[in-house]
């Protein structure tokens, strides 16, 4: 385990951090915690409690309601996440009122709360708190260290919230170009340098006093159904599954004490269930022949992988049989009631045996003694929650790492940087493109640029152009000197951006085309003189609240003002 009081490195931090957190500090359980004798005064259902964890039940202003409170201290939950946070001050008062909840049940067990935080505290935070590139961008700097930097920002932006446990980060090696789920949240393709980044990563989270998790075992990097909607099926053999395998290996070497499951199948595992309900994966790879000892919690049990297959009651009983310790059941009040009664259930039938459930507590337990909820630092202080999140120096962190992931694939033209005395067409199929401008013209204030935004394109239709629109912009290319072209993609890239891109390189040929999303768009299209990949994750839009890092870094690439040193972190065929 690591030492996991040392919250930041940084003396100003440090010295906000320790005052604000031992001033509003919780009573709860002496210093000399005895885990078993805890243990043994809990009811079953009590200790079921403690392997779920279940998402925050909001009020309309966002903050936890009643139904929350309920769940809390009749069944005991162990542990909650947030998805979305109105801001770094409301996050601390929301964990403050969960903790007083927990410290009021009858077990008094405080709670661990969780959040995905794969690019900063700002992926669930709208307002006053960091954004980071993506784990791919990060990859792409070629620098474990600022893996490791945004590790440590990010828990330390968390802990001020009181969120204590991070789903991240991502371990996947994005090996398949059409994976549609994991994409530029992995570091990479190549299995040797996304695990030198995991290793990094899962420092800068735990020697911040944050729990790091690996996720998805045993590598959804391979797969082209995304398990929020499907149950991916993945065929390999040894040696594939090794590469899948390194990154959680390397991971746990650094001391992680969590891992996620993946609601995929494995058939050279288990051809018949999924890994989060797989003895085969969990006991006899994870915990056996991987070593690990920490706590095992599953994804989301309403993604459709389980819920469309199994249901979300069946799923859980099955995962806790196959040796998980936590299981994530998001949803609504009904569904963790249903999950938590089904669960006691199948431990007062004999379907689960009560010394696995013991096991589990034994192990939530523990993790909440190693980063000290259990000797009360459960409160936070909302002023000093705003004072660390999102301050000067950690944008400034941001900054600098996006401005070193913009990666110049190819510039055949010398396109970039761009002749601020040009006429420039700046076209996307996102509202992307009006961050992008302002961005620019803040940097190229004597730049004549135009914008168009194909009209219509959303997320339901993948972003992709009307025939209409394609010629709306070739029209506006042909009386330009040169174009920039902002493609965007999650997965394969939609049939009616290539045809925008193909049909302006035919109206112009100074086309600088920018994959803002996955690096893979060139494919189609390796003709373009001049491509640059920067790697965002904009599946639900741009981060909640705020810019992408990686629209300034980009424009100030094409004004020159910073030297684009990125280098693809991923193999593309033909292109590397």
């Amino acid at each position: 385990m690591k030492t996991k009081n040392s919250i930041a490195k940084s003396p100003v931090v440090a010295v906000a951090v320790v005052t604000f957190f031992t001033l509003f500090a919780i009573s709860a359980y002496p210093a000399d915690v005895n885990i078993n004798k805890i243990l043994s005064g809990l009811t079953l259902k009590e200790k079921v409690g403690q392997l779920l964890m279940v998402n925050v039940l909001e009020n309309p202003d966002g903050s936890p309601s009643d139904r929350m409170k309920k769940l809390i201290q009749r069944l005991n939950i162990g542990s909650v996440i947030f998805y979305d946070i109105s801001g770094s001050r409301a996050g601390a008062r929301y964990t403050n009122q969960l903790q007083e909840w927990a410290d009021a049940s009858p077990s008094g067990l405080p709670l661990l709360v969780g959040s995905d935080m794969e690019y900063g505290p700002r992926t669930n935070v709208s307002s006053g708190a960091t954004t980071f590139p993506t784990q791919m961008g990060i990859g792409a700097t070629g620098n474990p260290e600022l893996a490791e930097r945004a590790a440590a920002i990010t828990a330390r932006e968390a802990r001020s919230m009181g969120i204590n446990w991070n789903f991240a980060p991502v371990a996947d090696v994005n090996s398949n170009p059409e994976n549609p789920v994991i994409g530029v949240r992995s570091f990479g393709s190549n299995p040797g340098k996304v695990s030198t980044f995991i290793r990094a990563a899962v420092t800068g989270y735990q020697e911040n006093n944050m729990i790091a998790t690996l996720k998805h075992y045993p590598g959804h990097g391979d797969t082209e159904t995304d398990s929020h909607y499907g149950l991916p099926k993945v065929s390999y053999g040894e040696t594939e599954l090794e590469s899948h395998l390194r990154p959680f290996k390397e991971g746990i070497a650094a001391g992680a004490d969590a891992v996620m499951t993946a609601h995929i199948i494995v058939e050279t595992i288990d051809p018949e269930l999924p890994a989060t309900m797989s003895e085969k994966v969990i006991k006899d790879l994870l915990r056996n022949r991987q070593g690990f000892d920490g706590v095992v919690i599953t994804d989301s049990m309403n993604m459709g992988a389980i819920e469309n297959n199994f249901g979300k009651v069946e799923g859980a009983v099955k995962a806790i049989k196959a040796g998980v310790d936590v299981v994530m059941a998001v949803g609504t009040y009904s569904d963790a009631v249903q999950i938590h009664n089904g669960l006691v259930e199948a431990v007062r039938d004999g379907e689960i045996p009560v010394s696995s459930v013991n096991e589990s507590v034994e192990r939530v337990l523990e993790l909440k003694e190693d980063y000290g909820l259990m000797d009360g630092d459960n409160l936070t202080e909302p002023a000093g929650a705003a004072y660390i999140s999102g301050s000067p120096g950690h944008e400034k962190v941001s900054r600098t790492i996006a401005e070193k992931a913009v990666t110049l694939v190819k510039d055949e033209r010398n396109l970039v940087p761009l002749d601020d005395r040009s006429e420039v067409l700046l076209a996307g199929v996102k509202d992307s493109v009006y961050q992008v401008r302002d961005a620019l013209e803040g940097v190229m204030p004597s730049l004549e640029l135009s914008v168009y935004r194909t009209p219509n394109t959303e997320v339901s239709n993948d972003w992709s152009p009307s025939s209409s629109a394609i010629n709306s912009a070739a029209d506006l290319a042909s009386g330009v000197d040169k174009v920039v072209l902002l493609t965007f993609s999650g997965g394969p890239l939609p049939e009616g951006q290539v045809r925008l891109v193909r049909n302006l390189l035919k109206e112009n040929e100074d086309t600088v085309v920018i994959a803002e999303g996955l690096p893979y768009d060139i494919r189609e299209f390796p003709e373009v003189p001049t491509y640059l990949a920067t790697y965002s994750y904009n599946r639900w839009n741009a981060p909640r609240g705020g810019n992408d890092p990686m629209i300034s870094a980009t424009a100030r690439v094409l004004a020159g003002k910073v030297k684009p040193r990125g280098k693809l972190p991923v193999s593309i065929k033909n292109i590397n």
